[in-house]
């Protein structure tokens, strides 16, 4: 039903124990997605492991708002179809921009064109 992500920048960022602050994803679940299952209706959470590379604030931007984006559209099988993925990632991949206004109407783009 619904589903978001959280992905800390750097792996350290990761370690169980940090204290959380606003606005930031760290500790145990800085690097997880999360959601509302349907049947039956109840949270759900799984962590993922973070690359050895840290991540680019505008990378994380971007997919924050195509999680987000493509709830509203009620499109979320979309992450399991690996055609569509891959286009979405190839358009997103080279935005480098810290403006979230920019970023969001990307991913709006992105997500018009691939359709859903």
């Amino acid at each position: 039903m619904e589903l978001h992500v959280q992905a800390a920048f750097r792996k350290w960022q990761t370690t169980p124990g940090l204290p959380a602050r606003p606005g930031a994803d760290m500790g145990r679940d800085g690097c997880s997605l999360y959601g509302l299952v349907r049947h039956p209706y109840e949270p759900w959470r799984v962590r993922y492991t973070h690359h050895q590379r840290g991540y680019k604030g505008s990378h994380i931007m971007v997919l924050k708002f195509l999680f987000a984006q493509l709830g509203e559209a009620k499109a979320l099988d979309r992450l399991g179809d690996r055609e569509w993925v891959s286009a979405a990632v190839a358009q997103l991949s080279n935005y480098t921009s810290w403006n979230g206004s920019r970023a969001r109407q990307l991913v709006e783009t992105t997500i018009l064109t691939l359709g859903t």
